[in-house]
């Protein structure tokens, strides 16, 4: 015959009233209570406050009793008010037994959390196809926040895409615009803060035009370069060259237009030089030598 001894389970009840240090009052109801085993720490049970500020826990106890450690803590949200981590450890409770226990807790009024926006690359060129990854995290708890709307607005570009579950939301962006400015990320999502960053623009050179004396190679100081729009016909920008006999025309200077440009170089005791054709703005830097015949 084979005997089997059974335990008995029995429990003991904590009675915990979660009192606001600042007022003395009840805490009010829907804060969470947790009890734990105070030596292994493994949870044991949970219930939440009504509208007196108490709640019963029921301890399951096989023997005699338990030691149990009572904690509370939860971050407020955009509606309801939370509760700083408080704790009283070392509680006995015995089998069929009610204890009351008054926790003092600080109470956190209402507050949505705010969104974390962090954006890869942090830093694009103009006038190039460039990928942004942006990521949206929980600013308290470091996790992604999936359906935020995220919006970039600045130099050209105007896009909007939601996150997906990882937090995370992709763009395919060409800056283009006159004058430098950065792009504006924002991040929304209903419960939170909004979150904000910038992507630096840079500007990018995409012109250098070499000015030389035909008959001796030696660069001209002073020239002026003009960089005109064959289809526009006026000139789109000027500059005239340094000591190196060298003068760059950025991205911005012709605001990310696309086209096909020719220049025109002036310099006094010289034939002016003029080259056509150029397809402008390039990916790489396109350099141009502009020879001046003497008069």
């Amino acid at each position: 015959m084979i005997h089997v001894r059974c335990c008995i389970v029995n429990y003991g009840t904590l009675h915990v009233c979660l009192i606001n240090r600042a007022t003395g009052k009840p805490a009010g109801s829907g804060k969470i209570v947790r009890a734990f085993d105070s030596f292994t720490k493994d949870f044991i049970t949970e219930n939440v406050t009504g509208d007196d500020g108490c709640t019963d826990l029921f301890i399951e106890i096989i023997d005699e009793y338990r030691v149990v450690d009572v904690k509370c803590g939860q971050p407020p949200t955009c509606t309801e008010e939370g509760v700083r981590n408080a704790s009283e450890e070392g509680i006995t409770i015995r089998v069929n037994e009610t204890k009351t226990v008054n926790l003092e807790v600080t109470i956190l009024p209402p507050e949505c959390p705010g969104l974390n926006v962090k954006c890869i690359p942090e830093s694009v060129e103009v006038c190039r196809d460039t990928t942004v990854l942006v990521k949206v995290t929980d600013n308290r708890t470091d996790e992604p926040v999936s359906g935020a709307t995220v919006s970039l607005e600045g130099c050209g570009v105007s896009d909007t895409a939601s996150t997906n579950e990882t937090g995370i939301a992709l763009f395919s962006i060409h800056p283009r615009c006159c004058e430098l400015e950065n792009i504006i990320v924002t991040a929304s999502k209903e419960g939170y803060t909004d979150g904000r960053a910038e992507i630096d623009v840079r500007d990018r050179q995409i012109l250098k035009v070499h000015v030389i004396d035909a008959s001796s190679s030696d660069p001209i100081v002073g020239a002026t370069v003009y960089l005109i729009n064959e289809t526009g016909g006026s000139p789109w920008w000027w500059g005239s060259t340094d000591r190196n006999g060298n003068v760059i025309f950025n991205a911005t200077d012709i605001c990310c237009k696309t086209g096909t440009y020719y220049i025109h170089v002036v310099h006094t005791g010289y034939v002016d030089y003029y080259e056509y054709g150029i397809l402008l703005p390039p990916e790489v830097l396109k350099e141009k030598v502009a020879p001046l015949i003497p008069i």
